[in-house]
This record gives structure tokens, C-alpha cells and sequence, in this order.
């Protein structure tokens, strides 16, 4: 979390996904899983402009649990 802090602070925003991403392949409880998934797309959508990579990262999240309104609100 401390480097995703760092890269945040710095700005460095794709950074910041790859750490996030890495982070979701470890984590074990799905709704941990999905909160980390919605910060990646944001950060996607409004640091990066990538609204499709946004997209496909709320896409993941809905594969992990299709009822998710939170995801599918953001979609």
C-alpha cells in the first residue's frame, strides 16, 4: 500500500494501476477484490482518460460477483 501511496503522490497514475493489479492477484476476499477493481478503473477513467480500459477493469469486477450494484452503476 506504501507504494501505491508513493506513486499516487507522485503522479505516476499507470504506475499506480500495476500496483493495484498486483495487489488484486493476492488479495483472497472477493469483495476486496472488487473495492481494488473500482479504484483501478477510476483512476483509469480520471487520471488516465482509458474509459475503455475502465471499462473492461468493471467488467472483471462483475465477473467476481454479477450482483455488484456499486460495479454496475459505474459501468
Amino acid at each position: 500500500i506504501a507504494m501505491v501511496e508513493l506513486a499516487e503522490a507522485e503522479k505516476d497514475y499507470r504506475r499506480v494501476v500495476a500496483l493495484r493489479k498486483r495487489m488484486v492477484d493476492h488479495l483472497d476476499r472477493d469483495d476486496a477484490k472488487i473495492i481494488e477493481l473500482r479504484r483501478i478503473a477510476a483512476t483509469q477513467r480520471d487520471r488516465l482518460d482509458e474509459p475503455r480500459d475502465a471499462i473492461e477493469t468493471l467488467e472483471r469486477a462483475r465477473t467476481i460477483h454479477s450482483d455488484a450494484v456499486e460495479v454496475l452503476n459505474e459501468l
